[in-house]
């Protein structure tokens, strides 16, 4: 049996779609546990129509308290018993085999905690969009390597960079319950509170990729996730601050996050500088915007300042890597 948890705030227009993929589903052990996050509009009134049509949805309503706390929620709602959970966003959608393939690889698994997979973008209408919902980054040699379809393992640096997986993935959920749940801090911005739960249960266990298009993320425009906005950088910057000093348990959880500190720091945040840099002095002059040229000029100084910064304290301080509190802040 699954739990299927979709938290839910002011989600009245893609809701019923959402449902109407839970109830397609081949595999049918499943209970739908809706949490209403403060609702002001019909999203309470569509919920409770699923409920009295099929046994398995339930609703629970809440004063608005933020994403994490409702995703928190409708885990404890949840019936003990289950062994896995899905946490899906009240507008996307999942393929009718989403449920069946997921589970079947988790029980033939048993050393992986998540599986997730590939996902295609759709907009408002659910017309398919170009693009993949989220890449996949990786330690490369000299430079960072974007994974590929074809290969199953996410590793841990992945998450810390806030690159690998979205909302689209199985959990186990006695690995689960080992991280205590998603963390209350991202409460305020419903934003990556899914990228560091993957970064908790990547140092418990595997995380595996299908390459298989087994979900449809949605992009519209009262998306959070749609963009770049204060909430978002306010969000990210939540996630650094965190995993920055983040105490690890054990000898390997401390090898695997230093290794990735140093991926992040070294090589993965000075090329997404210089890339986004150089995408901003294209626009800056084509259109002569001085906000694109001033903004390729400040990435391209934060990627040297990095590398240098980077550079001399690996050369003058080689112990400083046994340390959580080195790493340049943005």
């Amino acid at each position: 049996m699954v739990s299927i948890i979709i938290p839910c705030f002011n989600s009245e227009r893609f809701l019923g779609q959402t449902l109407e993929s839970v109830l397609a589903q081949k595999f049918s052990d499943w209970e739908c546990i809706i949490v209403d996050d403060g609702s002001t509009d019909s999203t309470f009134e569509i919920s409770s129509a699923y409920t009295a049509r099929d046994p398995r949805f339930q609703v629970h309503r809440q004063e608005n308290k933020g994403r994490a706390s409702a995703l928190n929620s409708g885990f404890h709602k949840a019936d003990p018993r289950v062994e896995y959970l899905f946490f899906l966003d009240s507008d996307d959608l999942l393929e009718k085999r989403a449920l069946e393939v997921k589970i079947q690889y988790l029980e033939a698994q048993h050393d992986v905690c998540i599986v997730a997979c590939r996902s295609q973008l759709i907009d408002a209408e659910g017309r398919f969009m170009s693009g993949e919902a989220r890449s996949r980054w990786a330690p490369g040699g000299l430079l960072p390597r974007r994974l590929g379809v074809g290969e199953w393992e996410t590793p841990f640096a992945s998450f810390f960079c806030a690159t690998g997986q979205g909302p689209f993935a199985l959990h186990r959920r006695s690995v689960f319950e080992e991280t205590g749940g998603f963390d209350p801090i991202f409460s305020e911005y419903s934003l990556h509170e899914d990228t560091d739960i993957f970064c908790r249960m990547a140092l418990l266990g595997k995380v595996h990729y299908l390459s298989e298009t087994l979900y449809r993320t949605r992009r519209h425009d009262r998306n959070v996730s749609n963009g770049v906005n204060t909430r978002v950088l306010q969000a990210y910057s939540k996630f650094r601050e965190k995993w920055d000093v983040y105490e690890a348990k054990t000898a390997e959880q401390r090898r695997v996050i230093d290794a990735a500190r140093h991926f992040y720091y070294g090589v993965f945040r000075p090329c997404r500088h210089l890339k986004v840099s150089a995408k901003a002095l294209r626009e800056g002059v084509v259109s002569w915007r001085r906000g694109s040229l001033k903004w390729a000029l400040d990435l391209f100084t934060a990627a040297i300042r990095d590398l240098m910064v980077y550079r001399v304290l690996r050369h003058n301080c080689p112990g400083i890597k046994n340390h959580n509190n080195w790493e340049p802040h943005d």
